[in-house]
């Protein structure tokens, strides 16, 4: 696949309307535009790692915005920059959601663990003692 030029982004959905490329292989050229230029999309600012997430979530998700893509609205570039937008987003969302339930999950399971040196854990220290001593 050779590397297309914003006017070539812009005939891509007409070549699929028209059955000259599958849906797959737009997709595929469009992902491969994604990685060569993240510039043009909004994620030059982001780190490699975030990138090839949004670039993944891309392929998986990218098939219906080529049936939805209305050229009266709006030109190919602009709908297909804001499909990246709405996955960077989602991508950022998830992150900060991994990040909260790793924190709480950290937090609750310090917060359990028998530590001999506190009233909790003395407490905790004696209830297994008594526990192993009636099995």
């Amino acid at each position: 696949m050779e590397r297309k030029k914003s006017e070539d982004l812009e005939a891509i959905p007409g070549l699929v309307a028209a059955g000259i490329i599958t849906r797959e292989d737009a997709v595929k050229m469009l992902a491969q535009e994604l990685y060569l230029s993240p510039y043009r999309f909004g994620l030059a600012a982001y780190d490699e790692d975030f990138r090839s997430e949004v670039i993944l979530a891309f392929l998986r998700k990218a098939a219906p915005v080529l049936e939805r893509y209305e050229p009266e609205r709006s030109c190919f570039g602009g709908y297909l920059f804001a499909f990246v937008q709405g996955l960077i987003l989602t991508q950022k969302r998830n992150e900060i959601r991994s990040l909260i339930t790793d924190s709480s999950i950290k937090t609750v399971s310090c917060r359990r663990r028998i530590c001999p040196g506190t009233a909790g854990g003395r407490h905790n220290a004696r209830f297994l003692h008594r526990r192993t001593d009636t099995i």
